[in-house]
Parts: C-alpha cells; structure tokens; sequence
C-alpha cells in the first residue's frame, strides 16, 4: 500500500514538470508573431505582450512528437526577454493535413503537432481577433 501512495505521489510530480521548452520561455515578456505570404514573406505580424497569450502559445507548443513535414511555414513566433530574441519557431497552420510547429533546441529541430485549437488561436491572431 505504501508503495502504491509513493508510485502516484511520483507520476503527479513527475506530471507537473515543466519541460525544457516552457521553462525556457518562462521569462517571455514580448511574442512577436509573424504570417508570410505565398511567396514567404512576411505579410503581417502581431506583437503582444500579454502574459496569459504568451502562456497558451507555449503550452501548444508542447503537442506530441510530428514527422517532417513538406509543406512551408506559414509563420514565426519570436520569444524576447527583456528585447533579446530566446527562442524562434517556426509554424504552419493552415493546412488540416499539415499542422506543426518546428522548434530548434540544442542543435535539434524538434516538430511538434498542432492541435485544431492551436491551430484556431493561430487563425485569430491572423485576423487580428485578441480574445485569448
């Protein structure tokens, strides 16, 4: 029986960990989001520093684990701490069979999925909606 307390009490810990990625941009004050055009040039950015929007961008940023994908970015997000860029990521959203995000860590690309509400944020932030 005690084993079984200290077995749940240490996957509950172990649950709330944060990952490397968020603990990184933990110190996030500035989100600048860009969206580029077909030819890959940036046609709009949104800049926000608005924590809990910052906060939800990089909670999606934790889906599962995606393949590579074909398709083009249709974005970036740039995270700035105190005006120094800490991290980019690269996006594409527009697409249901091709959702992810693409995150450089450590020498790695790391893709992540997009989930369908990720990928509705994203959508707003493009037409300029701010409900977060």
């Amino acid at each position: 029986m005690r084993f079984l307390f200290y077995f749940t009490f240490l996957l509950i810990v172990a649950g709330c960990k944060e990952s490397a990625l968020e603990k990184k941009l933990s110190v996030t004050d500035i989100l600048i989001v860009q969206f580029y055009n077909e030819e890959g040039l940036i046609e709009k950015a949104v800049t926000t520093t608005v924590k809990p929007a910052i906060q939800k961008l990089v909670h999606f940023l934790n889906g599962s684990p995606a393949k590579t994908f074909d398709c083009v970015f249709d974005g970036k997000l740039i995270f700035l701490s105190g005006g120094n860029e800490i991290q980019q990521v690269g996006f594409k959203f527009d697409q249901n069979n091709c959702r992810y995000f693409s995150i450089l860590m450590k020498d790695t690309v790391i893709n992540t999925t997009m989930s369908n509400e990720a990928a509705d944020f994203m959508s707003s932030l493009e037409r300029g909606e701010g409900h977060y």
